[in-house]
């Protein structure tokens, strides 16, 4: 039944955005059939090859084009920061370009082609497009000693794609001084844990070994310690921010986000606390709100992710402050409860102006309008962003929780959606050199999300020019945020 559950708060949503059709006629069961034993994969190869100077991969957030570029490190590929054309065929921002500077390179492409399932569009001059390269980064994944399965589906998605990682425990991130060193991409997959958790690791009187003995043969094929006390700890915390800083990339999944955002690494992130939200587990839509980033390469305009009550993200200090609760509702109706808690001002109805009783409506206006004249030509590099820090600094919300509660959930429940709605789902957070990638959804739930697997991959390839961005149009969405 699709309609809303009132009585127990839930709104349930469409499984899938398709239109499906009941077939009554039993006669659709004596249609011939034949059993599927391999794999169904799409054709693929390669297209123009003679005289191609280059040849272009339309990319579509196919995980087997990770797959690919993984397999061919040695391969000079280069992506496509914005869509383009050629010979009237369209292709998407993030789209390879290989370059044909090595023999038997077509002959390579066609091999890949059909095991990926590919096609290899041969052109004889370079697209006049923005490039970077597209990499294949030294990786680490990071385990707690306290919990693991989480993480484990996220190594899982990597194994099965092909993404070579180095896997380590908190205490190496905690012992090795020189992160950068080894590492272009840290990633801590998701934990129940907190920051002040993950900090301190498991406690005991006495060693407490994780390794093969006779007594456990099954145990350390993965990592081994002959000690699993403490945590990352504080000296974790600082080998982590050197890393960044010094131009690497830190991505957390859910939970362990909190890491960063605790410590201050995050720079004008907070995370929300929303214990009124119910949402244990289903697929939330979301939208792309920054085009430009290429963690989003491949991607359309919404996206549906798997979301389990938190976190909940927002932005401090000159963020968008109408996300969630704030701006969430756009029926224009209270919500079920009548609760309006989600206005600013906690007075009058959602569909009545949320100004402060006894003010003026355009109280500052005046001011605004005269501090914009005023700096209008300057270049202040002190000038609030959407993060509240400079441009350097300004944290970008990739994706964002559908600000209309009635299309938020797509499968699954949620009670008081309007705590969710309009929320950051991704944000990419600059600090020195480096960024930090959080995703308050898991892109990696125990192998079933594949379609938000290439957001990881994505970050992955790109983590060196994560900082691609429109600045005309990052300029405007800053200014609205800043002053609405």
């Amino acid at each position: 039944d699709p309609r809303p559950y009132d009585d127990v708060g839930w709104t349930l949503g469409p499984l899938f955005d398709v239109e499906t059709v009941r077939i009554e006629d039993p006669e659709i069961l004596s249609t011939q059939m034949q059993m599927v034993s391999d794999p169904i994969t799409e054709d693929g190869g390669i297209e123009n090859r003679r005289n191609a100077n280059v040849f272009l991969i339309n990319y579509n957030a196919d995980n087997r084009l990770t797959t690919f570029r993984f397999a061919n490190p040695n391969l000079r590929i280069d992506a496509a920061e914005i869509g383009f054309s050629v010979d009237g065929d369209d292709y998407n921002a993030g789209t390879f370009i290989v370059h044909a500077d090595r023999e038997g390179l077509a002959d390579t492409l066609e091999a890949a082609g059909r095991a990926y399932g590919f096609t290899a569009v041969g052109v004889s001059d370079m697209p006049d497009v923005a490039t970077h390269n597209v990499e294949t980064p030294r990786i680490a994944v990071v385990h707690t000693w306290t919990t693991t399965q989480s993480e484990g589906w996220l190594r899982i998605g990597l194994d099965e794609f092909g993404v070579p990682y180095d896997y380590v425990s908190v205490h190496e991130i905690r012992d090795e001084l020189n992160l950068r060193s080894k590492y272009d991409v840290i990633v801590m997959g998701p934990t129940s844990l907190n920051a002040l958790s993950i900090t301190r690791g498991v406690t005991g009187d006495k060693p407490i070994p994780w390794k093969r003995s006779e007594l456990t043969p099954n145990l350390g094929f993965n990592d081994e310690t002959d000690d699993m006390r403490g945590g990352l700890e504080l000296a974790g915390v600082v080998n982590l921010h050197k890393f960044v800083e010094a131009g690497g990339v830190f991505l957390t999944l859910t939970s362990s986000a909190s890491l960063p955002v605790h410590f201050g690494l995050a720079q004008g992130v907070r995370i929300r606390n929303t214990s009124d939200l119910w949402a244990r587990g289903g697929v939330f839509r979301t939208n792309i709100s920054d085009q430009q980033s290429p963690i989003v390469y491949g991607y359309g305009e919404e996206l549906g992710v798997y979301f389990n009550t938190g976190p909940v993200f927002a932005m401090d200090s000159g963020g968008n402050r109408r996300f969630g609760g704030f701006g969430g509702r756009t029926t224009g109706d209270a919500g079920s409860d009548g609760s309006t808690t989600a206005r600013r001002t906690g007075r009058g109805g959602a569909g009545d102006d949320d100004i402060v009783q006894g003010r003026s409506r355009d109280l500052g206006a005046a001011g605004v309008e005269a501090f914009r004249a005023e700096h209008e030509d300057e270049d202040d590099p002190q000038t609030p962003r959407s993060s509240g820090g400079n441009v350097a600094t300004r944290a970008r919300t990739i994706t964002r929780f559908s600000s209309d509660v009635d299309e938020l959930l797509i499968s699954g429940g949620v009670r008081n959606p309007e705590l969710l709605a309009n929320a950051p789902a991704l944000i990419d957070a600059p600090l020195g050199e480096g960024h930090i990638i959080m995703f308050s959804f898991n892109p990696f739930w125990r192998g079933e999300t594949l379609g938000s697997y290439a957001l990881v991959f994505n970050t992955l390839m790109h983590w060196n020019n994560l900082d691609t961005e429109d600045e005309e149009a990052a300029e405007v969405a800053a200014t609205s945020e800043q002053f609405q």
